[in-house]
């Protein structure tokens, strides 16, 4: 059963949060879910600063009406 990356959005809380549920969802060969949850973000310099919005911010990024960020002290970045 193969793990390859599934995707390939821009970084965001919502690209992040697919890209979590994908991954807490992956099964063994037997079919049972391996329960995984990711630890680390490691992204490239030019998406440094990007991360830091995503990953540290109270808010959703962008949100007009001040939605809490779940992304918020999710993962070490």
């Amino acid at each position: 059963m193969p793990h390859n990356n599934l995707g390939a959005a821009a970084l965001s809380t919502t690209a992040m949060q697919s890209g979590i549920t994908a991954m807490r969802e992956q099964t063994n060969y037997a079919g049972k879910r391996l329960g995984l949850r990711p630890r680390y973000l490691v992204v490239p310099p030019e998406l440094e600063w990007t991360s830091m919005v995503v990953t540290k911010s109270a808010g959703v990024p962008g949100s007009p009406n001040n939605d809490i960020n779940p992304m918020l002290g999710y993962v070490t970045r």
